[in-house]
């Protein structure tokens, strides 16, 4: 596990490097700057930017223009820590934007979440360090930042300048509802809370214990890596999830499963809350 880190660790640092110096060859003015995963994510995004162009810069391609006329830019870092850690740091290196958001889907680990559901992060670590909070033999310790000097924090917090729009959130006139196995609709809310990170896909039984222990809402596959790059460069940031599916190699209940309308799902509402952010920063 420790080679693993050792590894990524070897990879952002390259990527920082590379990144301090390229001189920024777009204007600066952009109020946000957007990562998801994969196009699908990016999908509901992208058919609220006004006055869209795409352009690219060495062969990474970015959508730009704006949500009610706050300049946004946005890009597809691909699936993984590494990617989301790169492709957000070649963002802000290049764009500048005041504020970044990642925006995609998530399975849970909270059983009071149903699929359709919100998870805003609070704050966010990797699964992949251990247990935050206990040190034990399987778990790797932060190393040092090459961009601030010191060592990273076991947990990256979110901006609560960022979170602070959504207390007054009316989800119900913005989400999509979900329904169960009867029917019954399952009225889609957003909530605060902490999220894990892990690339160890699918999760088994041992990895959801140990998140249900920390209190952990949901789980996903970039956010440590998209954090740590904005924590890097002292940029406010966010995550916005989706649930997508519950956790776990095999699920008991078929319509907590994976699926490609679960996920549509997910991703469609997680894409309207962050267009509703960008919204009340007008």
């Amino acid at each position: 596990m420790r080679s693993v880190f050792i590894s990524f660790l070897s990879l952002l640092m390259g990527c920082f490097l590379m990144a301090a110096s390229i001189e920024a060859s777009a204007s600066n003015g952009y109020r946000f700057g957007i990562v998801c995963a994969i196009p699908a994510e990016a999908k509901p995004i992208i058919q609220h930017i006004d006055h869209l162009q795409t352009i690219y810069q060495n062969h990474v391609k970015y959508f730009v223009g704006d949500i009610k006329n706050t300049p946004v830019v946005l890009t597809i870092s691909g699936v993984g820590i590494a990617n989301a850690a790169i492709s957000t740091a070649l963002l802000i290196e290049r764009f500048r934007p005041d504020y970044l958001v990642f925006s995609g889907s998530a399975a849970r680990i909270d059983e009071k979440l149903h699929i359709g559901d919100v998870v805003l992060s609070r704050a966010v670590y990797a699964l992949d360090y251990g247990n935050p909070g206990s040190v034990t033999p399987d778990i790797a310790l932060p190393m040092p930042n090459p961009i601030r000097g010191v060592k990273d924090p076991l947990y990256f917090y979110a901006s609560q300048q960022l979170l602070e729009p959504y207390q007054k959130l009316d989800a119900p006139g913005l989400l999509k509802d979900a329904h169960d196995a009867t029917g019954k609709v399952l009225p889609a809310k957003i909530v605060i809370g902490l999220l894990a990170t892990s690339e160890h896909f699918p999760n088994d039984d041992r990895d959801a214990s140990r998140m249900a222990q920390n209190h952990v809402e949901a789980v996903s596959m970039e956010g440590s890596g998209f954090m740590k790059a904005c924590w890097s460069f002292q940029k406010d940031c966010i995550i916005i999830r989706g649930i997508s599916n519950a956790v776990g190699l095999s699920v008991k209940n078929p319509a907590l499963a994976w699926n490609e309308d679960n996920e549509a799902l997910a991703e469609w509402n997680a894409g309207q809350a962050t267009i509703r952010l960008i919204e009340s920063f007008r």
